[in-house]
């Protein structure tokens, strides 16, 4: 009887380490009547619920030390040479351990180190007038954390696949775990490729700087409610200003002033006066109806701002000078490049109580360049006290 109890017994353990034996070497797998996988068997294996998961539960926090931020920028810069101010910014992107990513004809795009944007924000700022600047940050930390946790799911699933398959004793099994495998090795490779072009992202700052590109007109027609202050450098873009040559010595409304002895006066209406040599240099004075307030300072601003911002012209000298009259002008000067030919450019602005005097002068830099000095003196014989 004794001996009877023992081998049942005995029997009873073989039988519990048999079944554990099947149970150890499909872990994961649903059997169907013939020891074929099911459809079940591979959800489960793929699933972080499944029996395996529950054997090895997946950690669903990926910690992240610090927000993770994405910094971009884009600037609008109005500079006097384009060629050599991309190659300023290009060389400067990579002392600062960047590199250049995109440039045409007059735009660049480089990125720097995240560490350093700022610092190239500040860099471009100092290379001509800032006629737009807009900086971005996104931050990105939860949709990194989201794909990392996805990412360390998929290995751990392709991880448990490979255990089935390595055990996996039927062609028509090892086929289906493959398949499986197939699909969550892209998954990996798919989210490996999201994170990494995040990491670029947020290692490496962009900041797109165009050059000389003025402002939609629509934009300063909202900001500057004068037409002719919105209409200053129009020749500089289309060269002469006058449709057709007019003039009178009776006209009683001639602007008071001396053009430069090679110059002819060609128009004289309505209170505008233009003036040209036979090289090419215009100039162009026009008189405005002042409002109350409207001083020197407050029209000299104005002009600037919108040659700037429409034109495209930078400015290199920015004084006060003084009239024959005695009056004070605010005189600036600068280039205008267009398709790569530069053009010089003198604006003078003389303000009275009732009065506002915009002398204009531009042509080819070289016999700009030339005729300058006389410009200058035809600015200061303007007698904007005597009419």
């Amino acid at each position: 009887m004794r001996q009877w109890r023992m081998c049942s017994a005995l029997i009873v353990c073989v039988a519990v380490l048999a079944v554990g034996c099947v149970a150890e070497l499909r872990p994961a797998m649903a059997v169907g009547k013939q020891g074929q996988v099911t459809q079940e068997a591979l959800a489960a294996a793929a699933s972080p619920s499944g029996p395996a998961a529950d054997a090895q539960p997946v950690k669903l926090v990926v910690e992240m030390p610090q927000r993770v931020v994405i910094y971009s920028g884009v600037m609008g810069l109005v500079v006097s040479d384009i060629r050599q101010t991309l190659e300023t910014i290009r060389a400067q992107a990579v002392t600062m351990g960047g590199y250049m990513q995109e440039m045409d004809a007059c735009s660049i795009m480089v990125r720097v180190p995240a560490g350093r944007f700022n610092d190239a924000v500040a860099f471009v700022a100092t290379l001509g007038e800032i006629v737009q600047q807009h900086i971005k940050s996104q931050d990105v930390t939860e949709e990194m954390r989201d794909l990392k946790i996805r990412l360390d799911n998929a290995q751990q699933t392709r991880t448990r696949l490979l255990g089935i398959l390595e055990k996996s004793q039927k062609v028509e099994d090892t086929l289906k775990i493959e398949a499986e495998l197939e699909r969550v090795t892209q998954t990996i490779e798919l989210l490996k490729g999201k994170i990494q072009m995040l990491e670029s992202q947020v290692a490496f700052s962009v900041l797109k700087v165009q050059l000389n590109s003025p402002l939609p007109q629509k934009q300063l027609i909202a900001a500057i409610p004068f037409q002719w202050v919105r209409q200053l450098g129009e020749g500089v873009i289309s060269g002469v200003v006058a449709a057709e040559a007019q003039t009178s010595w009776r006209d009683r409304r001639r602007i008071p002033f001396d053009p430069p002895k090679s110059y002819i006066r060609y128009f004289d209406h309505d209170c505008v006066t233009e003036a040209m040599s036979a090289e090419g240099v215009l100039i162009k004075v026009q008189k405005q109806e002042n409002y109350k307030g409207g001083d020197l300072e407050f029209w000299g601003k104005l002009a600037r701002r919108a040659l700037v911002e429409n034109r495209s012209v930078a400015f290199t000298r920015d004084d006060l000078v003084e009239l024959r009259s005695g009056a004070k002008a605010r005189v600036m000067s600068g280039t205008r490049d267009i398709g790569g030919k530069e053009s010089g450019y003198l604006i003078g602005i003389v303000a009275t109580k009732e009065w506002v005097y915009a002398f204009e002068a531009w042509g080819p830099v070289k016999e700009f360049s030339s005729d300058l000095s006389a410009i200058e003196i035809s600015l200061k014989s303007l007698d904007a006290d005597r009419w």
